[in-house]
């Protein structure tokens, strides 16, 4: 029998003062979030808003967003996320076009929030519960319980959608596109030398505004996300490789090691060295 895994991502993240700071970034998937502990601020293209312990928020596809804990508190903060792309999931078209259409218009909604102990809140938490459970025990045909609950989410995000069309925050606007070209533009060419006319260049804009978009919708000056994208791209190859540390800080586009030993060690709370062997045991 062919073994194979649903498109199903699930993930139980814990925050505390010293967690690195989530990139802004956007995928082709819905994505609910389960705050468990604390609180977070989350950022959706461009507007930012606070989810606490108790609430559910739905992230749209092709969003661009980021979440962050608060840094000034020792607060524990934990959140657990399910993400999915509902194109694997919804193969009749004419469900596909009635349903999911709409919530995928480029204006329909960038997130929803709400509270699980109640309504709408209440079925998605369930729902969400239900997928982890089957998740971690696999029963005997779980992956069709699975694409049922899947289904089952959808209709509550499409009720949800159309019981608040009016108050669902929606904060598309034309700047959107400028700051993902310049974004997949680090992403394509972060190995190489650039700077900040480079990337301003990428999204046809001035370096002034291409400074104001940036801090707008990921917090971080342009050359701030670049480095911090060159570290975590560094981070994954420290883990998934054996090339020397040298090689890797040139390969990630920093000019100098000691320069990248430098900010990894900031960014990391532990130098490139460190990072390795640290990870190396969790993995073994």
């Amino acid at each position: 029998m062919m073994n194979f895994e649903l498109p199903l991502i699930i993930e139980d993240e814990e925050y505390n003062m010293q967690s690195q700071d989530e990139l802004s970034h956007w995928h082709n998937s819905f994505e609910l979030i389960e705050v468990v502990e604390g609180k977070f601020y989350c950022t959706v293209d461009g507007s930012q808003f606070l989810i606490s312990q108790g609430d559910i928020c739905i992230i749209n596809r092709n969003k661009m967003h980021h979440i962050c804990n608060e840094k000034k508190t020792n607060l524990k903060c934990r959140k657990r996320t399910i993400i999915f792309n509902p194109d694997y999931y919804i193969k009749d078209q004419h469900i596909y076009e009635k349903y999911i259409c709409p919530l995928l218009e480029k204006d329909a909604f960038a997130h929803i929030q709400f509270h699980m102990d109640k309504g709408i809140g209440l079925d998605v938490y369930t729902l969400m519960k239900e997928l982890e459970i089957l998740q971690c025990e696999k029963p005997v045909g779980y992956e069709m319980e699975e694409y049922a609950l899947i289904y089952r989410i959808l209709r509550c995000l499409y009720m949800a959608y159309e019981y608040g069309r009016q108050t669902i925050p929606s904060t598309y606007d034309t700047n959107i596109q400028i700051q993902r070209n310049m974004t997949s533009y680090i992403h394509e060419n972060y190995g190489s030398k650039i700077g900040l006319e480079d990337i301003a260049d990428a999204g046809q804009v001035s370096k002034s505004t291409c400074i104001r978009l940036f801090h707008k919708y990921t917090g971080k000056s342009p050359i701030d996300f670049l480095n911090s994208y060159r570290l975590q791209m560094s981070a994954e190859k420290l883990v998934t490789t054996s090339e020397q540390i040298t090689e890797i800080a040139y390969s990630c586009g920093f000019g100098q090691p000691s320069y990248f030993n430098r900010l990894f060690s900031k960014e990391y709370n532990m130098t490139p060295n460190q990072y390795r062997k640290t990870h190396a045991r969790m993995k073994s």
